[in-house]
């Protein structure tokens, strides 16, 4: 395992994050940005794991990364992001329907500073977003 180190975050209070949802499913990036627009922040997508250049254009606070994204694996690019220093401000998340333990287990391994479990509802997905945040959140 490589070394990696965790960005730390901290919670805005009633500010709206820029928020960056790399996921390959056009259904799941429109549920995801439906849902977290709903609450008030700026949503980014993208199909593309390639994102490096959007990372720089955005400078997004969160970015919501799917555990496979095409034939791609985003625990290898979320190292590859955080081994380059694309983001030293963001914290960047797991994001998947796979089982908690495993996707806990996947997170530390590639370096994540957390995970999400995927949710068809809105609210319970703005709330596992927001738990995530909290456990990588240090007091200001």
């Amino acid at each position: 395992m490589s070394q990696v180190t965790a960005t730390r975050f901290v919670m805005p209070e009633n500010k709206s994050m820029k928020i960056l949802v790399v996921d390959d499913s056009q259904l799941v990036l429109q549920f995801t940005r439906d849902a977290l627009q709903a609450k008030g922040h700026e949503v980014h997508t993208s199909a593309d794991i390639f994102i490096a250049s959007a990372v720089n254009r955005i400078q997004p606070d969160l970015i919501l990364m799917d555990v496979t994204v095409s034939t791609q694996s985003g625990p290898v690019a979320v190292e590859t992001l955080k081994k380059r220093g694309f983001v030293k401000n963001c914290v960047v998340l797991l994001y998947s329907g796979m089982p908690e333990k495993q996707l806990a287990e996947l997170a530390l391994s590639c370096g994540a500073d957390g995970f999400v479990v995927k949710s068809k509802d809105p609210e319970e997905l703005y709330t596992r977003v927001l738990k995530a945040l909290e456990k990588v959140a240090q007091p200001a």
